[in-house]
């Protein structure tokens, strides 16, 4: 049974993420984010002539797109691709773009998806793609898909990095108002929304957001997609971008971000409980797991943790309904004549 088990049969913990990126494109049960309009010039009635995309998407996985949004499509809300460009090959494109995967325009439209994707400069394998849609799924097209999801959260790695930590802004609190219209007018990374996080010392950081992505957060969705006046307003256009508060210490917040944008964070042990409570609160059930896997990461425990940090974890495990917490080992010696590990499992 076991030599015969399909592997591509697994379950792949990436799928649910690229299932989320794919379902930007057509939103159901919430809110459209879309920013920026793909127009055609098409005479056939069963193509689609335009596609509703996210500027941070094609910017943090394509260079030309990048360039382009960074100069002549600028404060665009729709342009128009050259009269070249078939439907069928930006439908492929747009769907390799947002998850990594891709559709076969067909063979009469392939020619023009090779042409397309090297005008563009994007990997070959996207063509590599097209060519195994239908085909038994081999070891050799898995490791292919597995490397283009990986490519994927790469580069959201590289867009989070660059792109929204390192342009966070600390400021004193009173400064919020004109730091936040100062950082509006900029906004390098076509955000539509600032995350606030205010720190012990007094000051706030603030981290360039996307609403796209806050929405994975099942608090931030119901946020965003309830009937009350506040969230509307959310959605409507402003010259200021609105700020959403978050409770929680700026580096958790930094985990947050770098979790929401790419499906992966390392979490260092001493925040894995603070990562633990944020992620529960924000119904963020992967985090948590990883959150409750960095708990045991620790070379020397002994030295490490004190007894109060035992019932901390057995805290968090309640309180945040975790199950299989596990607190690290413990080597305790008995008079001096030899040790043993401990390993305790609280099962919610």
């Amino acid at each position: 049974m076991l030599l015969k088990f399909d592997v591509s049969k697994a379950v792949d913990p990436t799928q649910p993420f690229a299932a989320f990126l794919l379902s930007l494109l057509n939103p159901v049960d919430m809110p459209s984010t879309a920013d920026i309009t793909l127009r055609l010039d098409t005479s056939e009635t069963n193509q689609r002539s335009a596609f509703a995309l996210h500027r941070f998407v094609l910017a943090a996985r394509s260079q030309d797109f990048r360039k382009n949004l960074q100069t002549r499509w600028q404060g665009k809300q729709a342009v128009r691709m050259a009269s070249l460009v078939h439907p069928k090959s930006i439908e492929s494109i747009v769907k390799y773009l947002y998850s990594g995967e891709a559709v076969d325009p067909g063979k009469e439209y392939r020619d023009n998806l090779q042409l397309v994707s090297e005008m563009l400069h994007l990997p070959n394998e996207l063509m590599e793609l097209v060519y195994s849609t239908g085909l038994p799924p081999t070891a050799a097209i898995r490791d292919l898909k597995r490397l283009e999801m990986n490519r994927v959260q790469s580069d959201f790695e590289r867009f989070v990095e660059e792109e929204l930590i390192s342009r966070q802004r600390t400021l004193n609190t009173s400064d919020l108002e004109s730091v936040r219209k100062e950082i509006s007018d900029e906004n390098p990374v076509w955000a539509d929304c600032l995350l606030r996080v205010d720190k012990l010392d007094g000051t706030t950081c603030l981290f360039y957001a996307h609403l796209a992505i806050l929405m994975r957060s099942e608090y931030f969705l119901t946020m965003f997609s309830s009937p009350f006046a506040e969230s509307r307003t959310l959605f409507e256009t402003q010259e200021i971008l609105p700020v959403l508060d978050l409770a929680i210490e700026s580096e958790v917040a930094s985990i947050v971000l770098w979790f929401l944008y790419t499906d992966r964070a390392e979490i260092p042990r001493d925040l894995a409980l603070d990562v633990l409570y944020a992620a529960d609160f924000l119904f963020l059930p992967r985090l948590k797991s990883l959150a409750a896997i960095a708990l045991e990461n620790e070379a020397n425990a002994f030295e490490d943790f004190a007894k109060e940090d035992l019932y901390e974890v057995l805290r968090a495990a309640w309180s945040t309904n975790t199950q299989r917490l596990e607190y690290p080992p413990m080597e305790v010696g008995i008079n001096g004549v030899g040790s043993f590990v401990q390993r305790i499992w609280f099962d919610i």
